[in-house]
């Protein structure tokens, strides 16, 4: 889907062609009283769309069940009236309420469950009746409300304990009809990235869908069906809250895409024949009980491609996690080196002013937002120890805050700013991950519709941006400092601002990876759920069939349930795609040579899907002609080149590595490399502006001094969260696994004994733009005398 301008008025027609599958207006005459019940369940219409052709005297009974309803009749004649919406526009009853003329006897009732309101106020009266009753409406609290009125007696409120029962409501089958065409619209919408209209409407949608469906749920169970929905909509809700501030990389399944794409592929064609058993066979008893007869065979051929990939996804997250953990640590180490930097940093101020507020917006930021890091650790334990510790944290996020906003006085500068978009965006990543957490631990437990610990369509966070932003107005800060303090504090303020790139650095790498990290948890829970909902897909099927008053009914049910696996099934596909997509465009930095969406059908997916396969075999080394997928441009042999600052030294500016202790007695080297760094001007092409790919590297130090044998032996690890691009406009962030290896030189001759090696998976190679971890352990080397590092690679590079 293009991507549109920022605001652009959503495209109904689009949407309504999405939703489509799932929509349907069915006007039921009694064949003995004459009496007709007229049914529509979609995702917007009108009411005078609704009553199109149906007689002027009116009909027995009126049910809507959509997302958007426009009431743009003032009066209906029936005798009873249901509403199940998200949104009701009024605008065009010009704020008179909606009248109701009921049959002859007088007797008229109402049920009402509404979202929201748009346009003006909604009441609802009888004909001849002065009285009008205004019905509640919510979104996060669903209310629904039963009216009755009779002749001679005016319209009145039922008491909530006789009157509408919410989950009887919400379990019509029309009802599940119309939160899958609500879900399909929000899921396209999701699509138009650049459009503030989308976005809003996306989010409002898919937070009705998970309210809606969590309501009808006991002890934490939902009937299948709406627990796949409940699961792929709050999944997406919390993807949805996360900006594409990093593209994930995932380390993918050679068995998926070298046996089951096809497999699905197949699945996708059946249901595809099914639903066209359903709209082309007249008689339609026939064509339900012909596609009944293959459901559940269908449903099982997903399946084993769904289980491989739920397996794949598992291992990405227990690689994402792994690297936090490791990442968490370095941070929570460079957090007290950074407060040490900013204390002396602090003895060269004399203006308590300044130290403030740098103390606030830098020093006890990074604190605070450590003990973030620390309270968002992925134990397997008890979800509400997590809760209440994320509490904590967000609490005193929220309390630094404050405090800077008070001490802005006269207004905002940019350090503030990104201060506190930086300390927001922590607030709410930790909820994002509380979010995603409970939902992945909700499906392990095969329970759904939880209620959440936080609201989903509040939070709207990008962490590597963020990061981005605030490095570079703390950057400018310390380097205009001493026109506020003076010359002879900026070397304090330099080795400060060293300390704090390394620790923003890990920042970004711990955000990008726990945001993919919420990624893959959720995508876990919405492939258990498709598993699920395959398995007993026979049973909800004789379950609808027992609650359905028509066969009109069970059609319109059936093609639901089978659309509803159509889709679940394409989208299991489509992540496979994306995963594939991410790889090819970390390699070649543009997208695949054919696009898959979510609307094509089996032929044309096919057809998006050739090669797919061969390339993915090809970057892992396993293609069957032993040819692996080749990087672009020639090598190149590149240098780049670090002071290494020690504990208590001083900076004189410039690219540094950071020289710590380890709590073992050994030693760490940190560094970070930055796009566009100036190191490559006039090394490379474009002053330097390569996207660049390290097929070998080496690292000498200095001025160290060798262990008894001679020798440095370290431990060499990237981050995983890399940057790479050839300009600022192509510029982008990668999450993958990051790559750890072991490493040895002999000082005297610098002979290289034992290469730091790196994954034979073409696209995993690493690139220079990221965080670099060098540990020595005890007894392998002295760097403490060292005064520079030097890092040699071998790079393919692109301009």
């Amino acid at each position: 889907m293009a991507t549109t301008q920022l605001g652009t008025p959503l495209n109904w027609a689009q949407l309504l062609q999405q939703a489509a599958p799932y929509t349907a207006l069915v006007s039921v005459q009694d064949p003995v009283s004459g009496l007709i019940d007229v049914t529509y369940c979609g995702l917007k219409t009108s009411l005078s769309e609704v009553l199109k052709g149906q007689p002027a005297s009116g009909v027995h009974s009126v049910a809507i069940f959509a997302d958007t309803l426009v009431l743009d009749l003032p009066t209906v004649a029936t005798s009873g009236l249901l509403l199940v919406v998200r949104s009701l526009e009024v605008g065009a009853l010009n704020g008179q309420a909606l009248r109701v003329t009921p049959a002859a006897n007088g007797e008229f009732a109402a049920q009402i469950l509404v979202g929201a309101v748009q346009g003006g106020t909604f009441s609802l009266g009888v004909t001849g009746q002065e009285a009008v009753v205004t019905p509640p409406f919510g979104s996060d609290t669903l209310t629904a409300s039963t009216y009755l009125a009779a002749t001679n007696e005016p319209i009145s409120v039922l008491p909530p304990a006789s009157g509408a029962n919410l989950a009887g409501l919400l379990g019509y089958s029309w009802n599940v009809n119309s939160l899958y065409a609500s879900f399909s619209a929000a899921a396209w919408l999701m699509d138009d990235v650049g459009n503030a209209t989308a976005n809003a409407t996306a989010k409002a949608i898919l937070s009705w869908v998970v309210n809606s469906t969590a309501n009808l749920a006991t002890n934490q169970q939902l009937p299948s069906n709406y627990g796949q929905l409940y699961n792929q909509a709050a999944a997406l809700l919390v993807t949805l809250n996360v900006a594409a501030g990093a593209t994930f990389v995932p380390v993918l399944s050679s068995t998926y895409y070298s046996q089951h794409m096809n497999d699905i592929l197949t699945v996708i064609q059946d249901y595809e024949g099914q639903l066209q058993t359903l709209n082309t066979q007249q008689d339609i008893a026939q064509a339900i009980a012909t596609v009944s007869a293959t459901l559940q065979g269908v449903a099982n051929d997903e399946v084993a491609p769904l289980q491989v990939q739920l397996d794949s996804i598992n291992l990405n997250s227990q690689s994402l996690f792994n690297d936090i953990l490791q990442l968490r640590s370095q941070f929570q180490l460079q957090t007290q080196r950074a407060h040490t930097a900013f204390l002396i940093l602090g003895d060269e101020i004399t203006l308590d002013s300044i130290k403030a507020q740098l103390s606030a917006e830098m020093d006890m930021a990074m604190g605070v937002i450590s003990l973030g890091f620390d309270a968002v650790k992925m134990y397997s334990g008890d979800a509400s120890a997590l809760k209440d510790a994320i509490t904590d944290g967000v609490a005193s996020i929220n309390a630094l805050v404050a405090t800077i906003e008070a001490g802005q006085q006269a207004g905002t500068d940019d350090l503030s700013s990104e201060a506190t978009a930086l300390l927001n965006s922590q607030s709410a990543l930790m909820e994002t991950i509380l979010n995603g957490r409970q939902l992945w631990q909700q499906a392990l437990d095969q329970k759904s519709g939880g209620v959440l610990p936080s609201s989903l369509s509040s939070i709207t966070i990008d962490p590597v941006t963020d990061w981005d932003n605030y490095i570079a107005a703390a950057e400018a800060q310390i380097s205009t400092l001493e026109r506020s303090i003076g010359s002879d504090a900026q070397a304090a303020a330099d080795t400060y601002l060293a300390s704090l790139k390394i620790l923003a650095g890990y920042g970004k790498a711990i955000g990008g990876k726990y945001v993919a990290y919420v990624a893959q948890l959720v995508q876990a829970t919405i492939v258990i759920a498709q598993i699920k909902a395959a398995n007993d897909v026979e049973a909800r099927w004789q379950a609808t069939q027992l609650n359905a008053t028509s066969d009109a009914q069970k059609l319109v049910a059936l093609k639901a349930l089978i659309q509803g696996r159509l889709q679940a099934t394409k989208r299991s596909l489509y992540l496979a795609w994306t995963y594939y997509a991410a790889s090819y465009f970390y390699l070649n930095f543009s997208t695949p040579p054919h696009t898959l969406h979510l609307d094509m059908d089996a032929a044309a997916l096919g057809a998006a899907l050739v090669g797919v396969a061969d390339w993915v075999a090809a970057a892992q080394g396993n293609a069957a002609d032993g040819q692996h997928v080749q990087l672009p441009s020639t090598n190149a042999r590149i240098e780049l080149d670090f002071a290494i600052l020690p504990v208590g030294g001083k900076s004189s500016g410039g690219d540094t590595a950071l020289l710590d202790k380890t709590a073992a007695g050994g030693w760490s080297l940190t560094f970070n490399v930055a796009l566009g760094t100036s190191q490559l001007d006039g090394v490379l092409p474009n002053n330097g502006q390569c996207a660049i790919w390290i097929s070998q590297a080496a690292f000498f130090l200095d001025g160290v001094t060798a262990n008894s044998k001679g020798n440095v032996i370290a431990s060499v690890s990237t981050s995983g969260t890399y940057q790479n691009g050839t300009g600022t406009t192509t510029d982008s962030t990668f999450v993958t696994k990051g790559l750890s290896g072991n490493y040895a030189y002999h000082v005297p001759d610098l002979n290289v004994y034992s290469p730091w090696s790196i994954d034979t998976a073409v696209y995993m190679t690493p690139t220079p733009y990221t965080q670099w971890n060098i540990t020595l352990a005890p007894g392998s080397g002295d760097p403490s005398t060292a005064t520079r590092l030097r890092v040699q690679l071998l790079i393919a590079y692109l301009s």
